[in-house]
């Protein structure tokens, strides 16, 4: 079975030469789980800085796509090992004791 980056990889790379040949730097493509968006930024200054974001997005730059990849992989490592700490947490018992 694959890794998610190299899925991500197969999946992408198409998206990422039609933007590069196609349209402009500014242009996106956004992936949900129920809508494909192209999507186009005239104008963009951030507020914050976000730490998660639920979507993925393809940009022109090859460099943006691989980094994205590894940051996906990175986050899916996280989570599943959020999950074990969870299970294991879980399957014990804790006692506190404090005396006054």
């Amino acid at each position: 079975m694959n890794n998610i980056g190299d899925v991500l990889k197969e999946l992408c790379e198409p998206a990422a030469r039609y933007l590069e040949k196609n349209l402009d730097p500014h242009t996106e493509i956004r992936i949900t789980a129920d809508k494909i968006e192209l999507l186009s930024t005239e104008h963009g200054i951030p507020l914050k800085e976000v730490s998660y974001s639920p979507v993925i997005k393809i940009k022109v730059d090859g460099s943006e796509v691989a980094s994205a990849i590894e940051k996906a992989e990175h986050l899916r490592n996280v989570m599943e090992e959020a999950s074990l700490l969870a299970d294991e947490l879980a399957s014990k018992t804790i006692r506190l004791e404090v005396n006054i």
